[in-house]
């Protein structure tokens, strides 16, 4: 009896390790109701005009991912209220100006003027634009969308040789900044929006995006954050003048880099896929550019999370999206019961992750 006794508390041991171990799934039901949740929740604060963080502002990063997010579903009531704020107040019509037509400011104030421009603000609300001209046949969002992106494509420049993006261009003193940012670039984007319209200088501009950001890769299968060429004054010589601030990376960037070249630069988004899934289960925020060794203390945040989703939705691959699913599920349940900030990016930032794990049939 006591062997019999023991035999059974043995195997009870393994069904219980076993079943913590086996994968658990990610219940479709519950995608589809923290969407709905969170959805109406911005529905509730963009009719109540409650677009902007606590300073005041409105970030143009917010609009853009919550227009997108808006043509993606196709709710256009919502899409309607979202593009009336885009076009009045962030996306800049001056034909008589042909600097500054289609630029796409990167936040706005209502007692403040446009002080500069913003690129990845500009990305996503021509994405925005884009999707819902496409998704509601209106010609004239395409029109904007495309003027957004010749505007930026108007901060493109060549400075030691290297090709790149400058981050903005200021309204006051009608100069450009002289670096840039891994996050200013979507050729994917781009790419889709050259082939849809036949544009060939958008097609070019998504070529040399590409290009760019396959050499900005880090040792570590990362991507580097920043770019700035007159580095190569100081060091004459150096290939490519990419680089992290002390060596650091955040895993948030480097996963929206990711996500903007699953189709045309995969290898790109697989490297860095493959990176967060081998450590998902202590994800951090910060990890070494050269190594790929954790900052300690600081874990990966819900927004990380969700963009992890999207891009390995992007690869089509959908182990690796259920796997970070399944991690992000407690934050998206946490986020849909208590609100952070700053609370439409955040919102616009797990809606996105939440309709691509549902269309691409992560849920179970």
């Amino acid at each position: 009896m006591t062997t019999l006794i023991r035999a059974l508390m043995v195997l009870s041991a393994l069904v219980a390790i076993g079943w913590r171990a086996w994968p658990r799934p990610v219940p479709r039901d519950e995608l589809v109701a923290l969407r709905d949740r969170i959805e109406a929740r911005l529905v509730e604060q963009v009719d109540a005009g409650r677009l902007a963080r606590e300073s005041g502002h409105t970030y143009g990063v917010d609009l853009g991912n919550a227009l997108y997010y808006a043509a993606l579903r196709g709710h256009a009531a919502l899409y309607d209220r979202l593009r009336a704020v885009a076009v009045a107040r962030f996306v800049v019509q001056s034909p008589d100006d042909p600097e500054t037509h289609g630029m796409v400011s990167w936040r706005r104030h209502d007692r403040e003027p446009i002080d500069a421009s913003g690129t990845t603000e500009g990305l996503r609300v021509a994405a925005g634009l884009w999707e819902g001209g496409r998704r509601f046949d209106r010609a004239a969002d395409r029109d904007l969308a495309l003027a957004a992106l010749h505007a930026y494509g108007r901060h493109a420049t060549v400075d030691q040789g290297q090709w790149f993006i400058r981050n903005y261009f200021n309204f006051g003193t009608r100069t450009y900044a002289n670096d840039s940012y891994l996050v200013d670039y979507d050729p994917d984007l781009l790419r889709r929006v050259a082939a849809e319209a036949g544009d060939a200088a958008i097609a070019e501009l998504a070529d040399k995006s590409y290009a760019l950001v396959r050499a900005a890769r880090a040792p570590s299968g990362l991507v580097y954050s920043m770019i700035q060429p007159d580095v190569a004054t100081l060091v004459p010589g150096f290939p490519m003048p990419a680089f992290a601030p002390n060596d650091l990376l955040q895993l948030n960037a480097t996963c929206t880099v990711a996500e903007t070249v699953t189709r045309g630069a995969p290898e790109v988004a697989r490297g860095v896929v493959e990176f967060a899934r081998a450590r998902l289960a202590d994800l951090r925020l910060y990890y070494r550019a050269r190594d790929g060794a954790p900052l300690r203390g600081t874990r990966a945040e819900v927004t990380t999370l969700s963009c992890l989703v999207r891009a390995a939705v992007g690869l089509g691959d959908r182990t690796a999206a259920r796997d970070f699913a399944r991690a992000a599920l407690p934050r998206w349940r946490a986020f849909a019961d208590y609100p952070s900030e700053p609370w439409l990016y955040v919102a616009g930032e797990v809606l996105l992750a939440l309709q691509a794990a549902i269309d691409a049939g992560v849920g179970e």
